[in-house]
């Protein structure tokens, strides 16, 4: 994770050539989302290719200032004298948006959406990265608009603001190759995770049949859960990295995946509120051997029936739980429910 802004500028860079490689006909987009702010100003600005991703069914009286878009990236639109390597790395919207993006990122400059906005749906960053794609920004708002308002079991529609980091980073893995390519096509999307990392997103167009971007989204109950669970894995994943770094340790690189796995287990056991937050961490940090303690497995128990707390039954864990350098005895390995 680049926390410098000269590593930073240049590690995007990087990642912005090695995508527009692999699509050398193809358009720069910039995933950007106004919905709680601003801060590059282009709600106004008239000289570019715009496209809002705005998903079908919502209230018609919602503006296209409420919505996320696409902004493709060409100097020779605002700025041609500038055109020395690349249109779209010459824009000087590029430049901007790499600096906004650490901004934000680094420097807390995001939106306080606990005092702007009570939906948790859209992002505090307004920069939510950048694609690569064969196709125009009005065609791929389109393909993201048409796979983001999927009918939810509950007979409800439910938005999926996929320009989230939040919700991207979560879903991504969990999504099936058709899914993927429904969402993106050819599209190459770098965006930064909740935590700084800057990931890619591609489809395997490998299996790809004609007619499949036609297909409706349809989330399955592991990938509702994922999303439901999306903002409780971020407050810990950021809270497990505040702590390494004072620690002076590294976050293990699958630490996000061992927090939804985990969070997904609580609903099982009937854990509510601050339980589920204590089970995934405890979990996440400790050896597997852990969740295999029969005296674990009793506190879970009582826990989920209401009787005492998961804090209030900690203290009296068996030091092998918490010692991973310890031998786990015999007694201590029931079969997981």
């Amino acid at each position: 994770m680049e926390t410098n802004p000269q590593a930073f500028r240049r590690q995007v860079i990087d990642a912005v050539i090695a995508i527009q490689s692999q699509r050398p006909d193809g358009f720069l987009h910039l995933v950007y989302s106004p919905e709680l702010a601003d801060p590059l100003q282009l709600l106004e600005e008239s000289r570019r290719e715009t496209a809002p991703i705005r998903p079908a069914n919502l209230p018609q009286e919602w503006k296209d200032v409420d919505f996320p878009r696409l902004v493709t990236l060409d100097c020779r639109r605002v700025a041609a004298f500038m055109l020395e390597t690349d249109p779209a790395r010459d824009d000087p919207l590029f430049e901007s948006s790499i600096t906004q993006a650490h901004a934000e990122i680094f420097l807390g400059e995001m939106a306080d959406i606990g005092v702007i906005n009570e939906n948790p749906g859209p992002p505090a960053g307004a920069v939510c990265g950048w694609i690569a794609s064969g196709q125009s920004a009005a065609e791929l708002a389109r393909r993201m608009a048409k796979h983001s308002h999927p009918l939810r079991p509950g007979s409800y529609h439910y938005w999926i603001r996929w320009h989230n980091p939040i919700h991207l980073s979560a879903l991504w893995p969990a999504l099936s190759p058709a899914q993927q390519r429904a969402l993106l096509g050819d599209a190459i999307w770098i965006a930064h995770d909740p935590i700084g990392e800057l990931r890619t997103y591609a489809a395997d167009q490998t299996g790809a049949v004609a007619g499949e971007a036609e297909v409706n989204f349809r989330p399955n109950d592991e990938q509702w859960a994922r999303y439901d669970n999306a903002p409780a894995a971020v407050r810990l994943i950021r809270r497990w990295q505040n702590e390494c770094a004072e620690e002076g340790t590294a976050l293990p690189p699958d630490a996000l995946e061992r927090l939804h796995r985990h969070l997904a287990e609580t609903r099982r056991l009937r854990l509510r509120g601050d339980e589920r937050a204590i089970y995934a961490m405890i979990l996440a940090r400790l050896p597997a051997h852990a969740a295999r303690a029969a005296e674990w497995h009793a506190l879970v128990e009582r826990a989920g029936r209401g009787e005492g707390t998961l804090r209030e039954g900690l203290a009296s864990l068996p030091e092998y739980f918490w010692n991973p350098d310890l031998p786990e005895p015999a007694h201590a390995r029931p079969a997981r429910p």
